[in-house]
């Protein structure tokens, strides 16, 4: 996780809450914020939001760099980070100017995304939906001529984005966090005091969580893995004979 309080680390743990420890200080005078893993690669992306640039580590911390796009604006901003380490492609969110920008993780070589015709105010947060080519956005911004507070595009740039925000007027307040349970076609993004849930169309809006009193920024979903298929073995089991051994699948959301 990174920390955009006193210390500005970046930092981990186990998954039981313990061995907890920062892996090293980001840029002194800026602000870490969204954070992604490419888990084929085996770095570590981190979006810099004050001091403005998207950097890589190691999975230690160590060799901490400054990537440089080519092709794309500016990161002046970033807000957000998504890995897609299949297709072998980095996204990024920009608060102001608003804009996605995807380059390819092989040699940071992309172009700015197009969410046209929405035009976002502030894009805070972002998911994939790989499986089926959508990327979706949250506007923290939203209330602003022209913007969306939820938008979805088509992962390729094909085509045009779509507003999908529920509910008109917008009865919620400035959306932050947004996750996704793909298998059951649901979208849950934080919006002030409440965890709304909907339909990855924009239908059925249900408050899922309410918190009054608090704020809540971002979420996390725990899925079961949505394609398992193990892998086959097919040949002779005689010595020197030639095995072929298939991939297998176990895709996680």
């Amino acid at each position: 996780w990174t920390n955009c309080g006193a210390q500005l680390t970046l930092s981990r743990a186990k998954l039981d809450g313990t061995g907890g420890t920062d892996l090293r200080n980001t840029t002194p005078s800026g602000c870490p914020w969204g954070i992604d893993i490419d888990h084929v690669g085996h770095k570590v992306y981190y979006a810099e939001y004050s001091a403005g640039g998207i950097y890589r580590t190691d999975m230690d911390g160590s060799n901490q760099t400054l990537v440089n796009p080519t092709g794309t604006s500016a990161a002046t901003t970033p807000s957000d980070i998504v890995i897609d380490p299949v297709s072998g492609y980095l996204y990024w969110s920009n608060d102001s100017p608003p804009r996605i920008g995807r380059v390819q993780l092989s040699n940071y070589v992309g172009s700015d995304f197009s969410t046209a015709p929405i035009s976002p105010a502030s894009i805070n947060s972002m998911i994939i939906d790989r499986g089926a080519g959508k990327i979706y956005w949250s506007d923290f911004g939203h209330g602003s001529a022209g913007s969306a507070a939820l938008g979805v595009a088509n992962l390729d740039g094909s085509g045009s984005a779509q507003d999908i925000t529920p509910g008109s007027p917008w009865p919620y307040g400035n959306p932050q966090g947004i996750a996704a349970d793909l298998p059951n076609n649901k979208i849950y993004f934080a919006s002030g005091e409440a965890i709304t849930s909907m339909s990855t169309t924009g239908t059925s809006p249900t408050d899922f969580v309410q918190v009054p009193g608090q704020w809540v920024s971002t979420m996390a979903i725990l899925a079961p893995p949505t394609n398992l298929v193990a892998p086959t073995v097919t040949g002779t089991n005689v010595v020197g004979s030639t095995l072929t051994c298939s991939t297998g699948d176990w895709e996680m959301n």
